[in-house]
């Protein structure tokens, strides 16, 4: 091979990636416009629409988490004075709303393991944990697991995506949806 050709092919395959960088440089002011406008988040070959996965969790809720009596109380409180709270703090902070409903859901998972003696030993054992022993425990069935999974994962989705914005009507129906498997394992726990 000559210099000639040598220098050509050098220059042939740098070319994509030279322009894709230049591109990347010509934009990187308006990229966080871009990214906030996106309606999907991707990670991992996992790609999830907010909205449309919390009005999924919803309807699911619907067929496989029993109603629930109205006087059950999650963490002390009924669930219609957890819910006004949830509400008041999405219409401030849509993410916090988020995980503060998400914590309703550990909480409770917590005291329904703790009840059953199914618990760790460790005093404030993660999520992946308490899914384990609820499911170690026969506490929820596959499709209830499948339900507290996707609350985890679009919980994580709030945390770890900065940009991510949250449509009303999708933070309603996650709130909704934490406050009936919350209260379905509350009950679990007393012994309803």
């Amino acid at each position: 091979m000559d210099c000639l050709t040598f220098i050509s092919k050098a220059i042939e395959s740098l070319a994509w990636p030279a322009t894709v960088i230049a591109f990347i440089l010509l934009i990187r002011k308006e990229l966080p416009a871009i990214a906030r406008s996106l309606r999907r988040f991707k990670y991992k070959d996992i790609e999830v629409e907010f909205g449309a996965a919390t009005e999924a969790i919803a309807n699911e809720i619907k067929e496989v988490v029993p109603a629930t009596q109205d006087d059950t109380k999650i963490a002390g409180k009924s669930k219609n004075e957890i819910k006004l709270r949830l509400d008041a703090i999405a219409e401030l902070a849509p993410r916090a709303a988020i995980l503060e409903a998400w914590l309703q859901v550990e909480a409770a998972a917590a005291d329904v393991i703790r009840q059953k003696n199914l618990g760790t030993s460790t005093p404030y054992p993660g999520p992946l944990r308490l899914r384990d022993n609820l499911q170690k425990g026969g506490i929820l069935n596959t499709r209830q697991l499948a339900i507290f999974e996707q609350l985890r994962t679009l919980r994580n989705e709030a945390v770890h995506v900065p940009e991510a914005e949250f449509t009303k009507a999708a933070v309603a129906n996650y709130i909704e949806s934490s406050i009936a498997i919350a209260s379905y394992l509350e009950d679990l726990a007393v012994g309803r």
